[in-house]
């Protein structure tokens, strides 16, 4: 840190390498480095370069350029005054930026004209960012009415901005710079695996060429793609010896097939347009990913600091540390992991800790970046600056990246297609007794393997989109399959969470006739309790058949919750004569007037066995072991509503039983916590680990984060229906198949025309699955 930058100088900019104060990950000393060069009204802009840990500022040459220079080399050293941070914009300090001087403010934006009625500024990061970026920009500044026309540039990433009459120009930019950091403060857009064209290419520019231009360079081009396909060849081979007729081998006949009519070009376009399908799976994947995180885990750049003393600092989230102390109000997101110091609040954070609705958040209380403040203020302390969100968002976006690399995903693909392959070869038979070996490969060349290689990972990745929601992560492609595949249960008893009990409504002790209405009232405040007796009050409510009012002007204090249904004000306040009941009961007042009680009970068995119920319901049998002695399992067996119950077992033991499930032809998922071992976990047909989402060693397949089994009969019916959406899509390329056949037996297709007709089946199932990640068909 002690290290001397190198600045070097010219007539009107000074350009300075730091590689520790402006290199990658320097936030706050980047954004300290601004404050100071900005603090003279001589400097113009300012460009940082973190890659290569230097930045270049320009400044009005005075009458002194010498000295200026040296004001400049001091505030560089840091002996000058500093600008507040506020005044600074906010900019991702890891990528190449400029902020400029206009009038005073220092914005992101590039003004280059501007008019009593006019502006033109270049958007910073056009080409990285995209023309959406852009254009939603546009439409913002359009929609808030401040402006008269928009027109924008591709070319040069340039707005025009006709103003209305009487518009404030700098308040338009000012705006403008607002929303910029909406679009660029996103997660990243998840890589995805390339995939290698090269052999795809080249035989298709040799084969293209043997075909249509020098027919000399046909066996050329043959002996090249069955160079390239040795190892289709010896998967064959291997396939052959073991009495198995499968993708490798179909795919060795349609070669062989292609080269022997002389015509090897159908082949190559085969297997150019595969890798074509691949690559546009995995590049939807991998955009929607990047909106699944953007939407599950959003991200906000600013935050509102506050000192000591009160005094309330707009600051960049990135120049936080631990220890500092923030503000967040309703409606805003919560910017960083941290403590709550002071203020009631009710915070939406199901997709970071598997809650069922918001929960209420008091002083000493955790909460978590990208959860939502629904109602209330807080004030927080940062705990740590590398959030949960970050951690579990980075690891969504590296198993959705390797979903093509994954082999159970790979196997279920090739399961899917091979089912296609024996009677293809039949058809074949019959082509080569009646038309020969030009309607054989015309036959052969029907595409039914491509497509299950893109409904299979589209599927599986929505249906994880899908047990997010649920506040599931999948760790896994394959795991919501294998989950559906299950018969049996096997539960760790041990769990501690297993056997926390639910919250009912006892009594209501109401001093009006209409219990019901008082109910309704009491279940659309209830739900900002934030607790277990928020359920149990929309419980009551449903079972009633009756749906909660929507509340305004919701406030929230010390074991207060008060709110406004219709023209009446309704108050919960818990009672504090037992403060050590887990679900203490209610006085309820409707404008200022006391008007009930509600009494609230802990069941007597836990609140898992409703959950284990529906599972059971479902066809599975459930069993419980534990570390206990065997009439103590039994009895936890029977609180649970398990089938069968097994004591003394430690892990040795349960590894043994679930070997024993697996020879007798059961296939078994596996409960127990976050960290499952290993052993156990390659014995179990399927892991799912209770409480825990991101964790250094190895996670269990189906992470349950909220601690709670509640999920499983959601996720359980994903799995079991997952294979017939499969199937369903790939139902799509049937016509398009059909016509292959048709056209191969009446002679007015051959392998090349098939091809290309059978890849209208496969658009099909692709059009159909990016449909689906879009959210334009049902899930189910």
């Amino acid at each position: 840190m002690n290290m001397q930058p190198k600045i070097k100088a010219g007539p009107n900019w000074l350009r300075i390498e730091d590689r520790i104060r402006l290199g990658k990950g320097s936030v706050s000393l980047k954004r300290r480095f601004a404050r100071r060069v900005f603090a003279l009204p001589e400097v113009e802009s300012l460009s940082f370069d973190p890659a290569a840990g230097s930045a270049l500022v320009r400044f009005r040459p005075g009458d002194d350029g010498k000295l200026l220079s040296l004001r400049l080399a001091d505030a560089v050293s840091g002996r000058c005054v500093e600008l507040d941070d506020s005044a600074l914009p906010v900019w991702p300090t890891d990528e190449r930026a400029e902020l400029h001087r206009r009038n005073g403010a220092i914005s992101c934006l590039q003004v280059i004209r501007k008019g009593p009625r006019e502006i033109e500024f270049r958007l910073p990061g056009f080409f990285t960012d995209g023309k959406q970026a852009a254009r939603r920009i546009s439409s913002r500044l359009e929609a808030e009415g401040a402006v008269e026309r928009i027109s924008l540039s591709p070319l040069t990433g340039r707005l025009r901005v006709r103003l209305k009459p009487g518009a404030n120009a700098e308040a338009v930019i000012r705006r403008t710079e607002e929303l910029l950091p909406a679009t660029r403060f996103q997660h990243t857009v998840p890589r995805y695996r390339p995939v290698a064209f090269g052999a795809a290419n080249l035989n298709m520019a040799l084969c293209g060429a043997g075909q249509f231009v020098f027919p000399a360079m046909i066996p050329l081009a043959s002996g090249v793609l069955l160079a390239t396909r040795l190892g289709t060849f010896r998967d064959a081979g291997s396939q052959l010896a073991r009495g198995k007729l499968g993708v490798p081998v179909f795919q060795t006949v349609v070669v062989a097939c292609s080269v022997a009519t002389g015509s090897p070009i159908a082949s190559a376009l085969a297997e150019w347009l595969g890798c074509f399908w691949q690559r546009r799976w995995r590049r939807k994947v991998a955009a929607e990913t990047h909106a699944l995180l953007n939407e599950a885990f959003p991200l906000t750049p600013r935050a509102v600091a506050v000192d000591e003393y009160g005094v309330e600092t707009n600051v960049a989230v990135a120049a936080l540390k631990p220890g500092d102390r923030i503000k967040v109000r309703e409606t805003e997101l919560i910017p960083v992991d941290g403590w709550v110091v002071a203020g009631e609040g009710l915070a939406d954070e199901t997709r970071l800790r598997g809650s069922p609705g918001p929960a209420r958040k008091r002083p000493h209380d955790r909460v978590f970046a990208s959860s939502l403040l629904v109602a209330g203020n807080l004030t927080i302390e940062v705990r740590d600056t590398q959030t949960e969100a970050a951690r579990l968002a980075g690891a969504i976006a590296d198993r959705a990246a390797a979903m093509s690399e994954d082999r159970g995903l790979r196997q279920q693909a090739a399961a899917a297609a091979e089912r296609s392959v024996l009677p293809n070869l039949a058809l074949a038979g019959i082509g080569l007794a009646t038309g020969g070996l030009h309607t054989v490969s015309a036959i052969l060349h029907q595409d039914w393997i491509t497509g299950p290689h893109v409904a299979f990972p589209t599927q599986s990745f929505r249906d994880m989109q899908l047990a997010l929601r649920f506040g599931a992560p999948v760790n896994s492609p394959t795991a919501l399959s294998r989950l559906g595949e299950v018969d049996i249960l096997v539960i760790d008893g041990d769990v501690p969470a297993l056997l926390a009990p639910g919250v009912g409504l006892e009594n209501v002790h109401a001093s009006t006739d209409d219990t019901a209405e008082l109910l309704r009232q009491c279940a659309s405040i209830g739900v900002y309790l934030g607790d277990a007796r928020s359920e149990a009050l929309t419980a009551a409510c449903r079972t009633l058949a009756l749906a909660p009012y929507p509340a305004d002007g919701v406030q929230l204090g010390p074991g207060l919750t008060r709110g406004i249904i219709g023209n009446q004000t309704v108050s919960l306040t818990d009672d504090t004569a037992d403060p050590s009941n887990p679900a203490p009961s209610v006085r309820v007042q409707v404008d200022g007037k006391e008007a009930a009680r509600l009494s609230f009970r802990l069941s007597a068995d836990p609140k898992a066995a409703e959950s284990l119920g529906e599972l059971k319901a479902l066809g599975l049998t459930i069993v419980v072991v534990s570390r206990e002695d065997h009439q103590k399992a039994a009895e936890l067996s029977k609180r649970l509503g398990a089938d069968l119950g097994g004591g003394e077992m430690g892990t040795a033991e349960k590894i043994r039983f679930l070997k024993k499930l697996a020879q007798s032809g059961r296939k078994a998922a596996y409960l127990g916590t976050a960290d499952i071992p290993d052993e156990l976990a390659a014995v179990a047909h399927v892991t799912l680990g209770l409480g825990g989402a991101a964790m250094d060693g190895r996670p269990a397949d189906i992470s349950l984060i909220g601690a709670t089994i509640a999920p499983l009969p959601r996720l359980l019916e994903l799995g079991k229906t997952q294979e017939a959406k499969v199937g369903s899509a790939c139902k799509r390329a049937l016509l398009p198949n059909a016509l292959c056949i048709a056209g191969a037996f009446t002679g007015a297709l051959n392998g090349t025309t098939s091809t290309l007709l059978a890849n209208v089946g496969v658009m099909n199932v692709d059009r159909r699955q990016r449909r689906l990640l879009d959210g334009k068909l049902a899930p189910a």
